[in-house]
């Protein structure tokens, strides 16, 4: 009988091991193909902070060299463009546009490589499921990141990726660090032909 026992926690064991390997390898399959292959989308964010109300935003991203942020509630603030280079700002809704700094597109890939690996490789208490989003099937992956340099910030995220579809529809991040806290909400869709400004 105590065989028995001991054979049984082995198979479980087992199993237990090859699920979480499992769920590891389809979360940094899904992490990977945030960096090979970058859809134009737009994203509306909700920011939630702690004892200071909420604001909202939208990043419309049609490649790593043409990319804009504007805020949407309280609707007032600068709206900032990335494009062919340079970066520029508008604070009359994209009107005009002043040009404020100049980046390599190079540059840019390599940055937003190395911050999906970074948060890939320091993700913890990882847990993979399945849900029911708006009506389509989605995997789920929640887990936890501590970044300790050059603030210590604790994050809590979880993603919903469409399983037909291959990409994130939506994400939910708890963020903690010194003298704060908010929860970040994204909403991502298909560009669907999005259009940019192209300042010259």
């Amino acid at each position: 009988m105590q065989r028995f026992y001991v054979t049984a926690l082995v198979l479980i064991a087992s199993t237990v091991t090859s699920h979480a390997d499992h769920c590891r390898d389809t979360f940094n399959k899904y992490m990977m193909g945030r960096i090979a292959k970058e859809l134009p989308g737009v994203s509306r964010m909700i920011w939630e902070y702690k004892n200071a109300g909420k604001s909202e935003g939208e990043f419309v991203f049609l490649s790593r060299d043409h990319y804009m942020s504007r805020p949407v509630k309280p609707d007032r603030g600068v709206w900032v463009l990335s494009w062919n280079g340079a970066r520029y700002m508008s604070s009359n809704k994209g009107k005009s546009w002043k040009r404020i700094s100049s980046y390599k597109k190079e540059d840019e890939i390599r940055n937003h490589a190395s911050v999906v690996t970074t948060e890939m490789k320091a993700a913890t208490k990882l847990v993979c499921g399945e849900e029911i989003l708006d009506g389509i099937r989605h995997a789920t992956f929640a887990f936890e990141t501590l970044q300790t340099e050059p603030a210590r910030i604790f994050s809590r995220q979880k993603h919903w990726v469409d399983i037909q579809k291959g990409y994130s529809t939506k994400t939910v991040s708890f963020v903690s660090g010194p003298g704060s806290e908010m929860t970040i909400t994204v909403f991502w869709t298909p560009a669907q032909g999005a259009t940019l400004p192209k300042p010259q």
